[in-house]
């Protein structure tokens, strides 16, 4: 079903996403004005003139087993969607990352509508259940991926990719120089918990005890800041810390503001590890999720490293504390190892110096915007 129509639909249903969908309506909108946009997102999209159905904060959840507690939205914004393309068919549907929902929703489009799908930002399928390349093949006419390695993995499969650039080093822009602690003046370590309420609900239990036994250690001698997610509550968090009686900055300011002025941050798992990377800021990566979860997800992952930056690395540059190992006593000590040693913490700068290099050139928003526009151009010529 050919679309006439001037709107794009898409479907991002994260944070991250959201994030990254705002800035590729904006690169669109230079190409057509006339473009219309409508799906799933969050605050950024909408600022961008996005018509949403439905927003992030009510689909963004952690783990396998943790999605039926979010079934019934998942459902509304399924049949959300299926009404609007049956109603207002768009030129192209564009899906960012969010893999099981939108890996779903791109065979209904494809065998119910015919219209074209580009999906943005990869599922995660060389790390875990690779099979589901098939269902790409299927119903995707093409991946635009944003670490390198992924363009040679699905043109392996016979799959249409585009390698236009992480997203990141558009809107981190020229990044500062990391000074970073020498010992003449007391760190300052930054606090992570996620941009999910499930995270948060396991992480910050775990950084505010870590915290506290911390401070403690250093004798008071460190200063700790906490840039809190869209959709996250910065009283919840700021009165976990006050009741362990630990002092903390908390921020609303963009997450990379603030951990440019971090020595060293606690961090869940994510597309923030990255951030931090680019940002030449050391890290430790924290994560913890339900036990059936975590087992699952021992059996089908296929990688040695949950983090962004460790994969691109392809070595652990960032610790990882992973589930049992996810413990306030365990944070502090790697801590204190980093801190008391910046001999460790410039080589870790060094290497992130190099994971920077792999994610490509600044214009990935503009790239992928072209990508997608070839796809409207395609449908009206």
């Amino acid at each position: 079903m050919a679309s006439q129509s001037n709107e794009i639909l898409i479907v991002a249903g994260e944070e991250s996403g959201d994030l990254h969908g705002a800035s590729l309506v904006s690169e669109l909108k230079r190409l057509d004005p006339d473009l219309r946009f409508v799906g799933i997102g969050g605050d950024r999209m909408a600022a961008e003139g996005v018509e949403l159905g439905c927003h992030v904060r009510d689909l963004a959840v952690v783990g396998i087993v943790e999605v039926f507690s979010i079934l019934p939205k998942l459902i509304y914004a399924y049949r959300w969607l299926m009404r609007r393309l049956r109603r207002h068919p768009p030129r192209v549907v564009v899906l960012i990352d969010y893999a099981e929902f939108n890996l779903f929703f791109a065979g209904r489009v494809k065998k119910k509508f015919g219209i074209p799908v580009v999906f943005y930002i990869s599922p995660q399928i060389w790390a875990w259940r690779k099979g589901r390349v098939k269902r790409i093949a299927r119903n995707v006419e093409e991946m635009v991926v944003i670490l390198p390695f992924e363009k040679d993995f699905y043109e392996a499969h016979g799959i249409r990719a585009s390698f236009v650039g992480h997203p990141l080093v558009d809107r981190l822009g020229r990044l500062p120089e990391k000074s970073g602690s020498d010992g003449s003046r007391p760190p300052v370590i930054g606090w992570m918990p996620g941009s999910r309420n499930s995270e948060v609900s396991r992480l910050l239990p775990i950084m505010v005890n870590a915290a506290k036994a911390l401070r403690e250690d250093l004798k008071g001698q460190v200063s700790y800041r906490v840039p809190v997610a869209p959709g996250i509550s910065a009283r919840r968090i700021g009165e976990s810390f006050e009741k362990a009686g630990v002092p903390v900055e908390i921020s609303r300011e963009e997450s990379a503001r603030v951990m440019s002025q971090c020595d060293l941050i606690v961090m869940a798992s994510g597309t923030a590890t990255l951030e931090a990377a680019l940002l030449e800021v050391p890290a430790i990566i924290v994560y913890k999720v339900s036990f059936l979860s975590y087992l699952l997800g021992r059996l089908m992952i296929r990688v040695p490293w949950i983090g962004l930056a460790n994969i691109v690395a392809g070595k652990e540059v960032y610790p990882e504390l992973i589930q049992y190992e996810a413990t306030p006593e365990r944070v502090v000590e790697t801590c204190l190892v980093l801190i008391r040693e910046p001999d460790k913490l410039k080589k870790v700068r060094e290497e992130l110096r190099n994971i920077r290099a792999k994610l490509g050139v600044p214009g990935a928003s503009k790239r992928t915007a072209e990508v997608i526009y070839r796809y409207v151009s395609e449908i009206t010529s």
